[in-house]
């Protein structure tokens, strides 16, 4: 009987799969972010992003961090020259930058590399607030406020993508399927799960 329920969510999976564009994941995940616009943008700009699972996902948003850390970086080395005034403030955004890619960078890294992503939300979480106290310590207009606000809204994207249902999902699926010995990749269980809403649950079924 359980065979049976079995086999019947497997043929409705791959009914579903039919219907959805084979392997990308991107717009369904974006839903469940803050910014859908800006999360879809970041994800189709990485060739890597149509292909991706939920994880390989959240890490091409953490290399758009970094990248945004270092770009950042770059800018506050170049403003010491053109606005010696502002050293103070420029002193404290470089430790906050550079917090951003010693620590937080490699923390969600080994997060989604160990299999345990929902670990990474500290140091996603910490970048949004780097980026803020950078931003706060300019008495007056700044001159990171683009890049300080950037950051802030990747964080945010890239949290809601660590603790999505589609991540707590693929979870499920990837340690569901092979203890049945069926030969169906997870990411396939995550599209369809996405797709039909089947099981909320921790259990693909």
């Amino acid at each position: 009987m359980k065979m049976m329920k079995v086999m019947m969510l497997i043929v409705m999976m791959m009914m579903v799969m039919v219907m959805v564009s084979e392997g990308s994941i991107i717009e369904p995940t974006c839903k469940e972010t803050p910014d859908f616009n800006l999360c879809v943008s970041l994800l189709n700009s990485d060739p890597r992003g149509s292909s991706a699972d939920t994880s390989g996902l959240a890490l091409i948003l953490i290399d758009k961090i970094k990248g945004l850390a270092t770009k950042t970086l770059n800018e506050i080395n170049g403003l010491y020259k053109k606005r010696p005034e502002l050293k103070r403030a420029l002193d404290e955004c470089s430790r906050r930058y550079k917090t951003i890619l010693n620590a937080d960078v490699p923390e969600a890294i080994e997060a989604i590399s160990k299999g345990v992503p929902k670990f990474g939300e500290d140091g996603v979480i910490d970048a949004g607030v780097e980026a803020s106290v950078c931003q706060g310590g300019f008495n007056g207009s700044s001159p990171l406020t683009s890049l300080t606000k950037s950051m802030q809204k990747i964080s945010n994207v890239t949290r809601a993508i660590f603790y999505s249902n589609s991540i707590v999902k693929e979870e499920a699926c990837g340690s569901s399927w092979p203890s049945l010995a069926l030969n169906i990749d997870s990411k396939a269980c995550v599209v369809s799960l996405q797709n039909i809403q089947f099981n909320r649950g921790r259990t693909c079924w």
